[in-house]
């Protein structure tokens, strides 16, 4: 071994520079470690300069440790390597992106049908709430035609008051089996009053009678006597 002389390392014999710091180790003497103290010494010293070891008549002989250079290999399997894995990563990359794509249409694909389908929901109930609202109306201008066409057809015949008061009188009595005293107390303005009320509130005859009704229940009468009186006449027809 040779010792550096700069920071005391041990190196191998044949070594011409230091392995720790550099220092050229040409002029350095070949020692040997004292195996009872560990000081070197050179290797043709009987004896141990520190402790006075006897390293006896022949010096030992050291074999040194060959290392074997190491051989240059090629750097091409390396970067074959590295542009296969590079290729892994990108393609692992653009596949996570096209399923990426795929998942985000598929979800407006889903979002636009629902879209359509509540708008189609949405078309329906509107024209089922037409179909109705005009259902209704028809059904409300045919109720006040049946009524408009008594109260009018007298009207029409009759200038005043006293004459259509008579008219609705009438119908009184002969469409609900009123009572014609009960019915001859009732004041002719209260008579085309309601008759009026019942016209523009879209009401038939029936509702006229109820409305002279409720402010003169003594006038009797019942809404199935008008009723019946239909049937009778489809009877007889």
């Amino acid at each position: 071994m040779r010792q550096c002389p700069n920071c005391g390392t041990f190196n191998l014999q044949a070594a011409q520079f230091c392995e720790t710091c550099g220092t050229t180790l040409q002029n350095q003497p070949v020692v040997q470690a004292c195996p009872q103290c560990g000081q070197p010494v050179p290797v043709e010293n009987r004896f141990c300069e520190n402790c006075g070891y006897h390293f006896g008549p022949q010096p030992p002989v050291q074999s040194e440790m060959v290392i074997p250079a190491k051989s240059k290999r090629p750097l091409w399997p390396k970067l074959l390597v590295g542009i296969i894995a590079s290729l892994i990563i990108l393609g692992g990359g653009y596949g996570w992106f096209q399923y990426q794509q795929a998942q985000t249409t598929a979800r407006n694909e889903q979002r636009e049908a629902a879209e359509q389908a509540s708008r189609k929901r949405e078309s329906a109930v509107a024209s089922t709430k037409a179909a109705s609202s005009s259902l209704a109306a028809a059904q409300s201008e045919a109720t006040a035609d049946s009524i408009t066409a008594k109260a009018s057809s007298m009207s029409a015949s009759s200038e005043s008051v006293a004459a259509l008061a008579r008219s609705m009188r009438g119908a009184l009595i002969t469409d609900f089996d009123c009572e014609p005293k009960e019915v001859a107390k009732v004041p002719d303005k209260e008579i085309v009053a309601d008759t009026h009320a019942s016209e523009n509130a879209g009401e038939d005859i029936a509702g006229f009678y109820q409305r002279v009704k409720a402010h003169h229940p003594a006038i009797g009468g019942s809404l199935t006597a008008t009723t019946d009186a239909d049937d009778d006449e489809t009877d007889e027809e």
